[in-house]
């Protein structure tokens, strides 16, 4: 029998296939390098997909007199004078300029494009309001908010769409990506993100939420989808690719069609040929997706569908160019 071998290394929960022969039988190889059997991390998995991030801002400003910037859809990120330092440092940081690099997402396509999620911690699902990942450099030093500073973020959103349960969040690392931790670690209160108004440098005005996140990096404004565990299952995808004799790093997601969500695998169900997700509802509307980046090309699988019982999905995928990934990304 011809035999697709693959080495498996979960990174939101990704794969890696090293393909060698013509039949689309998968077998998992699992690194010996890591310790747990199940779960497998590659740290430069968004970096070996950095083309694809489209949603990625860069400005400058003095961090002794403060800066911001405004995004295309009258969103805000405002730094405060003298509240950003070098790791380890007690003082304010001493550049004349800094620049910041922010990854600005408000839709699946752009959670997609930055390979990142809405999980949250034991398995739940967040549903979200915007979110960003923040850098900030001192010649190519990264830095840090002085502990008891923060800064503010304002999200551009219709009183009809906020909620009161909207919560912020903190990007927590984990084997499969990023699991969304609350800034305030109190699932019973609910005052860190409030709906404002506040004027464009066009002078128009906007309304939408606020939050004072308090670390840089990643920071979420959402809420949990109510989840009835009596209506949930936790389905499974299998990609298929034929064989190509390409070294291929896949990253699998569930795209949610009705709610502002995408949900990152988290485990492989104790087998070796199939990926799972955490409990999503049933009869949910969403798309399974399967992107590779092999040597040269890249890799594509997707299938559409509502949520079944324990289902096992399979998703054939094949080579594409990064023009018609980037149009499919889109679509989402």
């Amino acid at each position: 029998m011809k035999i697709l071998n693959l080495k498996f290394n979960l990174i939101a929960l990704s794969f890696l296939f090293s393909v060698f022969a013509c039949e689309d039988q998968i077998n998992f190889i699992a690194d010996p390098t890591v310790g747990n059997p199940n779960q497998f991390f590659g740290s430069n998995f968004r970096d070996k997909f950095e083309s694809l991030n489209n949603v990625i801002y860069t400005f400058e400003f003095n961090p002794k007199t403060g800066g911001g910037y405004e995004f295309p859809d009258d969103s805000r990120i405002d730094f405060y004078p003298n509240t950003l330092r070098v790791p380890g440092d007690t003082v304010p940081c001493t550049c004349s300029k800094v620049i910041a690099k922010v990854t600005f997402i408000r839709k699946q396509k752009d959670m997609v494009a930055a390979q990142i999620g809405t999980n949250a911690e034991n398995d739940r699902i967040l549903v979200s309001g915007g979110m960003v990942d923040v850098r900030i450099y001192c010649e190519n030093v990264e830095l840090e908010l002085i502990p008891g500073s923060k800064y503010s973020l304002r999200l551009s959103m219709e009183l009809k769409d906020f909620k009161e349960e909207y919560e912020m969040f903190y990007g927590d690392e984990k084997d499969f990506g990023t699991v969304w931790v609350e800034s305030d670690k109190d699932p019973s209160i609910q005052d860190n993100v409030i709906f404002s108004e506040w004027e464009t440098r066009s002078n128009s005005d906007v309304t939408g939420i606020l939050c004072f996140p308090e670390k840089l990096r990643k920071v979420n404004c959402d809420y949990f989808v109510k989840m009835d565990p009596a209506l949930m299952t936790k389905p499974c995808v299998k990609p298929i690719v034929a064989a190509t004799g390409d070294t291929i790093l896949f990253f699998t997601y569930c795209v949610f069609k009705n709610l502002n969500a995408v949900i990152a695998p988290c485990c492989n169900n104790g087998t070796i040929d199939e990926i799972c997700f955490p409990l999503i509802p049933i009869g949910e509307d969403v798309v399974y997706i399967a992107i590779g980046k092999g040597i040269n090309d890249y890799y594509l699988g997707h299938v559409r569908k509502n949520i079944e019982p324990n289902e096992l999905v399979r998703i054939q995928t094949s080579k594409v160019s990064e023009a018609e990934l980037k149009t499919f990304i889109s679509t989402l």
